[in-house]
C-alpha cells in the first residue's frame, strides 16, 4: 500500500540523515493522482520523527527545523538493506550505520 511504502521510505531516509520537510517532500516519490499525499507525509512524520527547532546563525540568518528519527523506529523499522538498495555511495551507507550504532 502507498501509505506504508511512504512510511518505510521516510523511516529509512531519516536513518541516513536528519532532514528538512522540504527535502523529504521533494525526495519521497508520490503516487500520481493522490491528493492527500502531502497530508500522509506530515502524519507519518508526526508519528516517526521528532522535530528539531530551527536555530539562528548571526552570519547566515534563520535556518529551517529538521526531522530526526525517533529511537523506537531505529529498533523496530530501520532496514539497512533498504538503505543500501536506495543509495549509490558507500560512504552514505557507512554514515547511516554509524548513526545506527550511536542509537
Amino acid at each position: 500500500d502507498d501509505f506504508e511504502r511512504r512510511r518505510i521510505e521516510l523511516i529509512n531516509t531519516l536513518a541516513m540523515q536528519d532532514c528538512h520537510y522540504s527535502y523529504l517532500d521533494e525526495h519521497i516519490a508520490e503516487p500520481k493522482g493522490v491528493s492527500n499525499a502531502k497530508h500522509d507525509i506530515q502524519s507519518i512524520l508526526d508519528d516517526i520523527a521528532e522535530y528539531i527547532l530551527p536555530t539562528v546563525e548571526i552570519t547566515n540568518g534563520p535556518k529551517q527545523g529538521k526531522y530526526k528519527l525517533k529511537d523506537l523506529f531505529w529498533e523496530v523499522d530501520f532496514d539497512p538493506l533498504h538503505v543500501l538498495s536506495r543509495i549509490n555511495r558507500r560512504d552514505i551507507f557507512e554514515t547511516t550505520m554509524q548513526r545506527y550504532r550511536k542509537w
